[in-house]
């Protein structure tokens, strides 16, 4: 976003200065609020300067730039309807020739979160993201096109396909202008969070170690996008089996992205994720009560006799809280029995093949928790597991 700032400059040249001030003044301060993490108060900001009396360019601007802030926040139906807004601005060839990857990246990105897979499938069988720009005029929105592809082939199981989108992203990322550290580390930290997904911890750690100042250094001042990168050191840490570390981690990560506004229900996914982790951490570390502190700051914590009067378990965060809360009482020899009847029913979610014996693991090692006292090493397998929740 960095990069943005030089481009409205030239976008407001031929604006009247007073207006030019107006909206320069109007932009920073939205910039500002996105960057501390007040993502509702920036696109608050984007909308009342989309009401004001600009160009066709600076409105289209105005629009790109909401878009990418719905995007980042989870705040989809927000990205849908600017979309929608801003698909006229594309019959004008300049803006089609410029800025249609981008937009067909963000329609990828949206078709994803929404479960989409006809209108993915739709887009790829008629070459949709590989027409509308190429590597040499738009590598920016073609690595981004290509790591929403690579999720999307991941999710379907074509791993040659996935390995490839991968590869075709860091191919474009090298093509990226040098001035554009903004876009080239968010781009990097999100090849870091795919090689997370297919569980590449040596692929994932070496690509993070070897760009660690390049991406402190270009994300740190945007809580949104450090974050992420926090979480991504917290997973792979779990991989070097030094809780303390891990745990440090996970909190740091948690605190941050509780000052970051986006979609509730994203947010208290990733914190559900983090807390099960650093509750683990603690209970490997051998510090209970932190663990007993950690664990009751979960989203879940206060709906817990809730779930359990339900008598059954229905998203992948109930489910997760569920076995950590097994694992941390069987620490203290004080397993809940009570998860018991919950653990013996698979949780009523759509699974493959693959999510199904997956969950099943956790379902049996924490039926066997419940059933026999657990001990460290036991307790030390769970934590490798749990580790493939984050992404």
């Amino acid at each position: 976003m960095k990069l943005v700032h030089l481009v409205l400059l030239l976008i407001l040249a031929a604006s009247s200065a007073r207006a030019q001030q107006d909206l320069q003044t109007g932009v920073a301060q939205a910039f500002t609020d996105f960057h501390q993490g007040r993502v509702q108060a920036a696109t608050t900001h984007f909308r009342s300067l989309l009401g004001q009396p600009h160009g066709p360019d600076e409105i289209f601007f105005i629009q790109r730039t909401l878009i990418e802030i719905c995007t980042l926040a989870g705040e989809w139906e927000c990205a849908r309807e600017i979309m929608n807004q801003a698909a006229p601005a594309l019959t004008i060839p300049h803006n089609r020739s410029l800025f249609l990857p981008e937009l067909v990246q963000r329609e990828l990105q949206a078709a994803l979160w929404y479960g989409n897979d006809r209108l993915i499938t739709d887009m790829v069988t008629k070459g949709v993201p590989f027409s509308t720009g190429t590597v040499g005029t738009h590598p920016v929105s073609i690595a981004g096109l290509q790591l929403a592809l690579h999720e999307w082939y991941w999710r379907k199981k074509d791993i040659p396909a996935a390995r490839q989108s991968l590869a075709s992203a860091f191919l474009a990322t090298l093509h990226a202008k040098d001035t554009e550290t903004y876009n080239i580390a968010t781009l990097i930290l999100s090849s870091i969070e795919a090689r997370l997904r297919e569980n590449d911890i040596l692929g994932a750690t070496l690509l993070l170690t070897s760009t660690t100042e390049y991406l402190v250094r270009n994300l740190m001042p945007s809580k949104p996008h450090y974050a992420r990168l926090q979480t991504a050191f917290a997973a792979m840490s779990t991989y070097a089996e030094n809780y303390d570390l891990t745990k440090k981690l996970m909190q740091d990560a948690q605190a941050t992205i509780r000052e970051v506004e986006l979609n509730p229900s994203l947010k208290d996914s990733r914190l559900a994720t983090l807390n099960n982790m650093a509750t683990i951490s603690l209970v490997l570390a051998h510090q209970l009560s932190e663990a007993d502190a950690e664990h009751a700051r979960h989203p879940l914590a206060a709906t817990k006799n809730t779930l359990l009067s339900r008598g059954d378990l229905r998203s992948y965060p109930e489910f997760y809280y569920a076995v950590t809360d097994v694992f941390r009482t069987a620490a203290s020899k004080k397993v809940d029995a009570r998860w018991k009847p919950l653990l013996e029913q698979e949780p009523k979610l759509q699974l493959d093949d693959d999510e199904r014996r997956k969950m099943n693991s956790y379902r049996t090692f924490a039926l066997g928790l419940l059933a026999a006292d657990g001990t460290e090493e036991k307790l030390r397998l769970l934590v490798r597991a749990a580790a493939e929740q984050i992404a």
